[in-house]
């Protein structure tokens, strides 16, 4: 189990960034999802679990309330605000996702995420008309896409990739 869990705070140790806060909004597979807090603004980030050790960051504890933003000078606070969505939303893209995929979708942010029994796939809106898929078989990195089409026809893609997986295990196991 990692140490890094949802609600926490960690404080990035890098003497460029001063006071860059990453708030842990959700950990799955390797990656924590945080809003990073820097200068007054919240951006919706990744980062490796493996990351988060004393070399590089610092628990600062729970976020029950406003993060702080810390300076040499002074501390100043940064009220607890959502995340903008994309034009899609997270929630308007797992549903999309679950439509074509099937399974059960969580969304947030920009993402969709499913961790449908040994898969884990992840779908980043990066702007309109594309998107980066990433999918993981066993914690094994199986598929990475960014496709510059539709929705609809990158999901089709990731489809049509998982059926050809499922079909070679099938073969090999020969059921």
């Amino acid at each position: 189990m990692s140490l890094v869990q949802e609600n926490q705070v960690w404080l990035d140790k890098d003497k460029r960034r001063v006071g860059r806060l990453f708030e842990v909004v959700d950990v799955n597979g390797n990656f924590a999802i945080c809003d990073m807090v820097a200068g007054g603004k919240r951006k919706r980030t990744k980062v490796r679990l493996d990351r988060f050790q004393p070399k590089y960051y610092a628990l600062k504890g729970a976020a029950n309330g406003p993060l702080a933003k810390t300076t040499k000078a002074k501390t100043t606070a940064v009220p607890a605000t959502p995340v903008k969505p994309t034009q899609t939303s997270g929630t308007e893209l797992s549903d999309a996702c679950a439509a074509v995929l099937g399974g059960t979708w969580g969304g947030f942010g920009n993402y969709a995420l499913s961790d449908n029994n040994k898969v884990h796939l992840i779908v980043r809106k990066v702007r309109d008309n594309c998107y980066d898929v990433k999918a993981r078989l066993n914690g094994c990195l199986v598929y990475s896409s960014v496709s510059r089409m539709n929705l609809d026809t990158t999901l089709g893609q990731v489809r049509s990739f998982l059926k050809g997986i499922r079909d070679n295990i099938a073969d090999v196991v020969g059921q």
